[in-house]
This record gives C-alpha cells, structure tokens and sequence, in this order.
C-alpha cells in the first residue's frame, strides 16, 4: 500500500527524528542517497550511504524460504530521504513478500564494534509506521561465519531497544562484526517504515526505591486492616 505509506510518512515528518545519544553507533539513518528495488528489478543491488555503516547498503527483494520459490511479487523496498528518512517495505494487495538489507561496507567487511569498547550493550529500532501484527523483522549480526540473531514480531510503532543479550547464536560477534542484515518479512498489503537502527546503552530497568516500597506496604496493611473491621 505504497500511497497510504507515503501519506503517513508525510504526517510523521520531523516528529521522528532523534538526535544521536552519547554512546550510539549509528548502523542507518536512512536520511540520504534515496535507492529502491522491487520486484521487478529485485537486485541484490549496492548503492552508497553516506549515512550508513561501512558507507554502503545492500538491497535485495526476496523469495520465501522454500527452494526455488519466486521473487516476492508485490514488494518493493525502498529508502526514501525525503520528508524524512525513512526505510520502507511496501506490500501490494494479494501478495505476501520479504525483503532484506545489508550493511557488510559492499562486501569488504565492517570490522566494526558495536559496543564501542563496551559503551553500547543493545539495539535500538525506530519505527515510524507499520502494520501491527502483519510485519515480522530478522536482525542479524555476524562475525564472519559466526550469527546471532534476534526475531522481532507484533511491534507497533515507537523506539524498541533489545539487548545484545536478547539475540540467538554466537555474542561474541557485536565487538568485531563483519556485517549487518535486516530482513523483512509482510503479509498481504503489509507497509513498514523504518526511521533508523542504531545500537545505543541500554538502561537498565527501574528497581522502586525502599522508600517506595515501604509506602506500598504501608498501603497493603491499611487494605488489609480495613477489611478486618468490615462486619
């Protein structure tokens, strides 16, 4: 549904954009060198990214997993700059697709370390528009034959961020990746839009102060004394 993407993206405009936080390693932002394949012209095709790690990505339509399954009719993947940058998977009417891209600096390799010596422990994905339910991502990071890999699916629009700790496979790949892959899998008429994929520190999760906590029990005793004086 690539118009209703458009329209969409159009009404989120600046409201997605984000500054760059301390501690961040920015793997796209998708915000120059527009590109786009589809599934006529499915490629895999390379195109250069200013704004992308290794300074190239990697485009590709694909078939489903299945041998000798058919390019995915319908889809196209496309990076789009402008209003804002923005990574989209379109999906026409009556067809499900998948699409991937990858970030391996045009086949030379990142060599990079995504914890930027141990700043960084997670990913974070900014969603700008997607079809809740219907849109399942692979994110893939490797170490020349060694993966780990996390599978995203029922996300909404918003910023997500997952720990390297939540990924499957090897965890030693994140201080020496030798490439980065994205894919995309859509049901019929499925739109995604990607805002950027960075990897950033993660907070960890708020533990209630002990004054708090007391102030919570206090509440529990005075329900619980209640509830004795009631006849």
């Amino acid at each position: 549904m690539r118009n209703t993407l458009l329209q969409v993206l159009g009404a989120t405009g600046l409201a997605a954009l984000a500054a760059l936080p301390a501690n961040a390693i920015l793997i796209d932002d998708f915000d120059a060198d527009a590109a786009l394949v589809d599934s006529a012209a499915p490629g895999p095709t390379t195109f250069a990214a200013g704004g992308a790690i290794g300074g190239f990505r990697t485009m590709e339509i694909l078939g489903f997993p299945a041998d000798g399954d058919p390019i995915s009719s319908g889809a196209t993947l496309a990076v789009m700059p402008l209003p804002t940058g923005a990574l989209a998977h379109s999906q026409d009417f009556g067809t499900s697709g998948r699409s991937r891209i990858m970030w391996d600096a045009d086949g030379a390799g990142l060599a990079a370390d995504l914890t930027d010596g141990g700043l960084a422990n997670g990913i974070e994905i900014a969603i700008m528009a997607i079809d809740q339910g219907s849109v399942t991502l692979t994110l893939e990071v490797f170490d020349g034959a060694s993966v780990a890999l996390l599978t995203l699916a029922g996300l909404g629009a918003g910023n997500f961020s997952f720990l390297f700790g939540d990924f499957v496979g090897d965890g030693g790949v994140f201080d020496s990746a030798s490439a980065v892959r994205l894919t995309i899998e859509a049901t019929e008429a499925a739109d995604l839009a990607l805002d950027f994929v960075r990897t950033i520190d993660v907070p960890p999760p708020r533990i209630p102060e002990p004054a708090t906590l007391a102030l919570f029990g206090l509440g529990l005793m005075g329900l619980a004394s209640i509830r004795r004086r009631r006849p």
